[in-house]
């Protein structure tokens, strides 16, 4: 009688073992090494300075996690809706993108992510320069933390 309450004890006990045992470390290390670094959460925010009729001035700002600066002044400054990035000629994998057009001139900022590295982009076209496009060119850098500028901020 002993031998036959024996072997259902010491069963019950392996699988209480097994179950309450640690989670399996190979799932864990999988999912980290997935994990490459945390997402950066990027706004371009456009804020009025001067609401002028003859000469109207907007601040565009990147915010980038907790970091906030200052990008450029442009005349006009809205969002635009990544659908229509095309007809600015803003990359399709930009990530967020500003601008508009005022008096016969288009000021366009956007945001590319290469990597660990988010880049903005200014752009300007005025109506002379219709059938060229918009021409841009990189102003900062955003890495490590840090904005790093190309140019000086206008």
């Amino acid at each position: 009688m002993i031998t036959k309450i024996s072997v259902p004890v010491v069963a019950a006990l392996l699988l209480l073992l097994t179950a309450c045992g640690p989670e399996k470390p190979a799932e864990q290390d999988r999912s980290t090494t997935l994990t490459v670094s945390p997402p950066l959460n990027l706004q371009l925010i456009c804020e009025t300075v001067s609401e002028s009729e003859e000469d109207p001035r907007s601040a565009v700002y990147a915010l980038i996690d907790e970091s906030k600066v200052k990008l450029a002044e442009i005349a006009a400054c809205e969002t635009i809706p990544a659908d229509q990035f095309g007809q600015y000629q803003i990359p399709t994998d930009a990530i967020a993108a500003v601008g508009g057009w005022w008096a016969g001139f288009g000021d366009y900022v956007y945001a590319r992510r290469q990597g660990e590295v988010i880049e903005l982009f200014i752009g300007e076209m005025g109506e002379s320069e219709e059938e060229t496009g918009v021409q841009y060119r990189r102003i900062a850098v955003f890495s490590e933390g840090q904005f790093r500028f190309d140019e000086e901020v206008r």
